[in-house]
């Protein structure tokens, strides 16, 4: 039982970790590239779907922390039909698309953190 929480903890502080950087000062896949700015491949180095694949399970984790932070399944309902939706569009081939989506599930990650709704 006392392994189970330990291991609870630190998957719960990883993922927190990655979904602490969201700002909306700049940040995003506009300026930032695909994915979170610490944590990105270089784009020289990767590929769109590469690139894609990061993303979503960094929105992913996002999802995570955010429940944490005591964010509600409504308001998390829109970011991951949006998150399943950017997998879809990328297993399907249209890369461009997922790109586009991924923009906008950003914003809502975004918002969410903000307002904690």
């Amino acid at each position: 039982m006392r392994k189970a929480l330990f291991a609870l903890l630190i998957v719960s502080a990883l993922t927190m970790a990655a979904c602490a950087n969201l700002s909306t000062s700049g940040a995003g896949p506009s300026s930032a590239g695909l994915g979170p700015d610490r944590l990105e491949v270089p784009e020289s180095t990767s590929t769109l779907p590469e690139r894609i694949k990061s993303g979503v399970s960094w929105l992913w984790s996002c999802v995570v922390a955010l429940r944490a932070m005591g964010v509600g399944a409504d308001s998390l309902s829109e970011l991951t039909a949006t998150i399943t939706d950017i997998s879809r569009l990328a297993h399907g081939g249209d890369l461009d698309a997922a790109r586009e989506l991924f923009s906008k599930a950003w914003s809502m990650a975004v918002a969410l953190k903000g307002g904690k709704a």
